[in-house]
């Protein structure tokens, strides 16, 4: 909102009287504008009009002033390139210390210094972040509403401490929620064993994941990463070892049909 103000003040040096009208609003934190609109009549008549935008990859202002009659029009640009987290950034000014927020992956995420939205992460999940205090232990924040629901967050709110004229990557963690389900077989000597009410277990660096498996093989997991993962079947026939295949899919359930563990 604007801030209007009004002065006014008699019995000036020279005789006459002083009426000045203020209109401003200031810069936000983030994005936006801000303005100062000023009028002022009397034996120093003048007008100023002062326009300022703050915007992801620059500031911009134009001012405009009349006094006794001459018109004076500024125009002024500033911008800046920062790399950092592997890409370049433009930016508008960096005056202290910045920071990248990654959500990986995720488009359109909101990200708050102190509470005050500075933007919303790009097509890589990653928003910049111009003007942290250095030394100082920066609040900063995403929007979970932003975030889609077939998601799982693991953070959303980090206190950083960045250095003066540097930066840091503020990774706010996410993997998609998925459902892999699928049947097992045991397949030996050209026989195929159905590994009824055994144990499928996977290991994923050095996380274990492990599904019951029901009367048919069935089994069924959730948010595997994608990739071929070393995995081991128990079941009353004896023990299986092979490699477990997680597919790239952006289905919400993945239906892996029937899935052969080959004994050597």
């Amino acid at each position: 909102m604007g801030t209007l103000s009004y002065d006014h003040l008699s019995g000036q040096p020279g005789g006459g009287s002083l009426a000045t009208v203020q209109l401003q609003k200031s810069l936000p934190l983030g994005v936006g504008y801000g303005y100062l609109l000023q009028g002022q009549a009397g034996p120093q008549n003048r007008q100023i009009a002062d326009f300022q935008y703050q915007g992801p990859y620059g500031e911009y202002e134009l001012d405009y002033s009349r006094l006794l009659g001459r018109n004076s029009t500024h125009l002024n640009l500033s911008g800046g390139l920062a790399g950092i987290g592997g890409h370049l950034y433009a930016t508008r000014p960096v005056e202290d210390s910045y920071a990248l927020i990654r959500v990986p992956g995720v488009k359109g995420v909101t990200g708050y210094d102190s509470n005050q939205s500075m933007g919303r992460t790009n097509s890589h999940g990653d928003l910049f972040m111009p003007n942290l205090l250095s030394n100082y232990g920066n609040d900063l924040s995403i929007n979970t509403q932003n975030i889609p629901m077939d998601y799982a967050v693991e953070a959303t709110r980090r206190i950083v401490a960045t250095p003066y004229r540097g930066g840091a990557v503020v990774t706010f963690p996410v993997h998609r929620l998925q459902a892999f389900i699928g049947r097992l077989e045991v397949r030996s000597a050209g026989k195929t064993v159905i590994p009824a009410y055994g144990e499928l277990t996977v290991r994923i660096q050095s996380k274990k994941f492990s599904s019951p498996l029901g009367r048919h093989g069935e089994f069924y997991f959730e948010s595997l990463p994608v990739g071929g993962w070393p995995a081991v079947v128990d079941y009353q026939g004896g023990e299986c070892k092979f490699n477990f295949t997680v597919p790239s899919s952006k289905e919400r359930f993945v239906r892996m049909g029937i899935v052969p563990c080959v004994m050597r």
